[in-house]
């Protein structure tokens, strides 16, 4: 059954520190794309700061869809997994907030982090949790290192009737079952340091970080770039999504003053 804390407890925090693999989760308010990213290297790139506070490192790929939707909504879903013996799911659901590497927070947060400079990162998103879900993880395969093991074959591939010289019948012979482990994949790390090598990380987030596949606005540095003018369409973002009871309301009174400041004025010339 799952259970549900405001905060992540320090034995939660350990399990989740130790696993190899986590996912992220977030969606528009409006446009039809849900996303899911699965995130590599959780040791070197994700930090827990407080039992309601972490943060990890975004690194640049051909894609920009969280921090897009990040920008929009703040939504975002932090999953963790168990691939070990002992199962288990971690959920954090969080409002976010995106740090890009050219602001004068991200060293900030980067030495906050215990993180030195990092090749190819775009932003950190930092993490405001407001609510943890455990699960039981009973579904999620298990991954082990180590020499492959004895199985029985398929119940078709076993032998039929064998019998020793003495009468007694014949184990059929077991089958190896391979087991597999994690290993940190080197590529996309070395695939960003010939980029920045080669100064072709600005070039290529223009091309393929300044927009998500809704069209949200996304990383504001490959925008500016780009030739955007961020103010105006950061501004249209921001009416597109005044959706709640609030933001709503405080729209709806910033256009009444305005409006009723412009009848007065007309009403004023005309008087006079």
């Amino acid at each position: 059954m799952p259970q549900y804390y405001p905060s992540l407890t320090p034995t939660l925090t350990t399990w989740a520190l130790s696993q190899p693999i986590f996912f992220t989760a977030s969606a528009p308010l409006h446009g039809r794309h849900i996303n899911v990213s699965p995130k590599g290297m959780l040791s070197s790139t994700f930090s827990i700061f407080d039992p309601n506070h972490a943060a990890y490192i975004d690194a640049t790929g051909s894609g920009i869809e969280t921090v897009s939707h990040v920008y929009e909504n703040g939504r975002v879903t932090i999953m963790f997994c168990s691939f070990d013996t002992k199962p288990g799911i971690l959920r954090l659901f969080c409002k976010a907030r995106v740090v890009e590497v050219d602001s004068p927070e991200f060293p900030i947060y980067l030495e906050k982090m215990g993180l030195e400079e990092v090749d190819g990162a775009r932003a950190i998103v930092l993490l405001d949790i407001w609510k943890v879900q455990t699960s039981c993880g009973y579904s999620i395969p298990i991954l082990t290192a180590g020499e492959p093991e004895p199985g029985p074959e398929p119940a078709e591939q076993q032998p039929k009737g064998d019998t020793d010289t003495d009468g007694t019948a014949v184990r059929p012979k077991a089958k190896a079952t391979a087991k597999a482990y994690m290993k940190e994949r080197t590529t996309l790390r070395s695939y960003l340091v010939k980029k920045v090598r080669d100064n072709a990380l600005a070039d290529y987030q223009v091309q393929w970080n300044a927009r998500s596949l809704d069209g949200l606005p996304g990383l504001r540095a490959a925008r500016r770039r780009a030739g955007e003018k961020l103010w105006y369409q950061d501004l249209g973002a921001k009416i597109v999504r005044a959706v709640t009871p609030w933001e709503t309301l405080l729209l709806g009174m910033g256009i009444g003053v305005v409006g009723i400041t412009v009848a007065t004025r007309v009403v004023r010339q005309w008087g006079q």
